[in-house]
């Protein structure tokens, strides 16, 4: 685990810090190709920082948080943007010739609309990331995610997660569209998209995509192949479960919630 004084240190040797929502909407306008949410490790950041060609615009660093207070899985997310003609497919053959690769876990997620952009940078205000109600790729209920050491532009929009979420990304939204040319070609300032036609998480057309996928899920769920799948998941994921209760007995006296990552890594090495 970074530091606080090393991480600040790195951004402003890296001259990284939250850049006006307006640059947003302007620079999304003008390209609105290579715009990625970006989670990644903390050991990628090196690798990250050193392409000239990423642009920066807000940043927060997040951790697992377990029952006891102690932290895990450091990691972090930032709203990106590959400039003069620079790519995120460009950025891995670059690696690739240099014999480096980043995480498996670093994930570029594209943006979609200018609306989700808006989302990405709300998402980083607020003190709370993935929700304890989701489960991991083990099967498992996921430990609580912070957001923490946040770089946003206006500290006006920290928060926590509640009531405040909707206006604090109404408030980043009408900031971001000070940056448009016409307004009028959007749904709304606080919809930053065509609505009816944009496939993101709040398009009309996104919505009903996700629903009609979830539909499939469940009916496939229902066939012979889909219960034999579902069978089989549900045996792996007790089999996992009292493994880890075997471990955090035998020395940990807790769940083992902060060390079910190496343990699962060690299990798929079998």
């Amino acid at each position: 685990m970074v530091s606080n004084i090393d991480y600040n240190a790195f951004l402003a040797a890296n001259n990284i810090k939250a850049l006006l929502p307006a640059d947003v909407g302007k620079d999304y306008e003008e390209c609105a190709r290579e715009w990625y949410h970006l989670m990644f490790n903390e050991e990628d950041f090196g690798l990250l920082v050193a392409v000239p060609n990423i642009r920066w615009y807000s940043i927060c660093r997040c951790h697992l948080v377990a029952d006891d207070a102690s932290t895990a899985h450091e990691h972090m997310h930032a709203l990106i943007h590959f400039v003069n003609g620079s790519t995120h497919l460009g950025f891995k053959k670059k690696l690739q010739r240099a014999g480096k690769r980043v995480s498996p876990k670093t994930t570029f997620k594209k943006i979609i609309c200018l609306d989700h952009a808006v989302g990405v940078l709300r998402y980083i205000c607020c003190k709370d990331g993935q929700k304890p109600s989701r489960r991991d790729g083990d099967g498992l209920v996921g430990t609580p995610h912070v957001h923490y050491s946040r770089r946003v532009y206006n500290n006006n929009w920290l928060h926590g997660r509640g009531g405040q979420c909707p206006k604090i990304r109404d408030g980043i939204s009408e900031c971001v569209a000070l940056g448009v040319k016409d307004v009028g070609i959007y749904t709304a300032v606080t919809e930053l998209h065509q609505k009816e036609k944009c496939l993101c998480d709040r398009g009309d057309a996104g919505i009903k995509k996700r629903l009609e996928a979830n539909r499939q899920r469940r009916e496939f769920y229902k066939t012979e192949k889909g219960i034999s799948i579902r069978k089989m998941y549900k045996e792996k994921q007790l089999k996992k479960q009292n493994l880890i209760r075997e471990i955090a007995e035998i020395g940990l006296n807790k769940k083992a919630e902060l060390y079910r990552e190496k343990i699962i890594t060690l299990l798929e090495l079998l």
